[in-house]
């Protein structure tokens, strides 16, 4: 039987891409900090957000909410 997602379970992913020499910054710096890649970039990127004061939580879409793009 599957595992019911817990309400802020960190589901999604987002992949980037680095040069070498950027991959091998990112992992030394991490592992000198005692975390893995994807827990620093985690992190970065949350402080990021929260540093320029955008919201690290949005409310989910609702489906049957009518939604008419613009763009």
């Amino acid at each position: 039987m599957a595992r019911k997602a817990q309400p802020h379970s960190r589901t999604k992913m987002v992949s980037a891409r680095y040069s070498k020499a950027e991959y091998l910054a990112v992992k030394s710096y991490a592992k000198s900090l005692g975390i893995g890649m994807s827990t620093f970039v985690h992190r970065c990127v949350i402080n990021e957000l929260k540093r320029n004061n955008v919201p690290t939580t949005l409310p989910s879409e609702d489906p049957n909410q009518l939604k008419i793009d613009t763009d």
